[in-house]
């Protein structure tokens, strides 16, 4: 609710670790209430302002720390309260994003945070309402309006960010923060609302991760990109954790096959 209160906090982060810190991501998923809980709701201005504060009491304390710009939450738009029509749950991301470019956001940042997680749709699909999958049981990419939303899939997702990007006249890369396929197979539940989870085999999330990473190479326009998640079924919190079908490690601490994938993908 006070940016200066904040920028101080950032100034102090980079003083204290002053040459160990490689890159600092401001905020994260702003264009969700729950994210930006504050009096005047979600707001793609007042993050700029957020996001200008930060970058230069960052730069100026080290230079070479890279700047992202808070990864936004792929998502239709907007959602209003209820009770409170004048208050935003959830605002589509590419309104969100377009606000941010009108507001400047690319003079602030060295990289624009991305997110995404695949659903139940493959890394390399477009948006456009053509792939078919009479098997799966979670039907969020056909159910109407068609086409679907571009928030149903990463490859539609990272190329609107992309081209928004371009069309602003910069060259600014992005950087996906978090990125992943659930897969719930070998699970005895699932978390609420993940029925998506269900349809992904663990053969599938495994293809599909590394698939992902390969097409970011290939895109020329990701700088880094980073799989959520590694071992969060180790939280304790069983199959109804929204974070666990994610993993790339099991309950027990055993390797998926996503695991042994990206171990055995090429790298740079």
């Amino acid at each position: 609710d006070d940016l200066a209160v904040f920028a101080d906090f950032m100034a102090r982060l980079v003083d204290r670790y002053r040459g160990r810190i490689h890159a600092i991501e401001v905020w994260n998923e702003p264009n969700l209430d729950r994210e930006w809980d504050t009096a005047e709701g979600v707001n793609p201005e007042r993050y700029v302002e957020m996001l200008r504060l930060a970058y230069q009491v960052i730069k100026s304390r080290d230079p070479n720390i890279i700047v992202i710009s808070g990864a936004l939450s792929p998502a239709s738009g907007p959602w209003l309260y209820p009770n409170n029509p004048n208050r935003i749950i959830v605002m589509d991301d590419f309104e969100y994003f377009d606000r941010m470019i009108a507001a400047g956001f690319l003079n602030y940042c060295d990289c624009v945070g991305a997110h995404h997680n695949g659903i139940n749709i493959p890394p390399d699909v477009d948006c456009d309402g053509s792939y078919q999958d009479p098997t799966a049981r979670f039907r969020g990419y056909w159910d109407p309006p068609q086409p679907p939303h571009h928030s149903w899939c990463f490859k539609t997702t990272l190329w609107g960010y992309h081209e928004r990007i371009v069309a602003a006249g910069s060259n600014k890369p992005l950087c996906v923060t978090e990125f992943g396929w659930a897969s719930a197979e070998g699970f005895e539940d699932y978390p609420p609302g993940f029925g998506f989870a269900l349809d992904n085999t663990l053969q599938e999330q495994a293809e599909w991760n590394v698939r992902a990473f390969q097409l970011m190479r290939e895109w020329g326009f990701v700088r880094l990109a980073f799989l959520w998640n590694l071992d969060y079924s180790q939280l304790g919190w069983g199959p109804r954790d929204p974070n666990a079908p994610y993993a790339i490690l099991d309950f027990q601490g055993i390797a998926r096959p996503a695991y042994w994938a990206i171990g055995a993908m090429p790298k740079p």
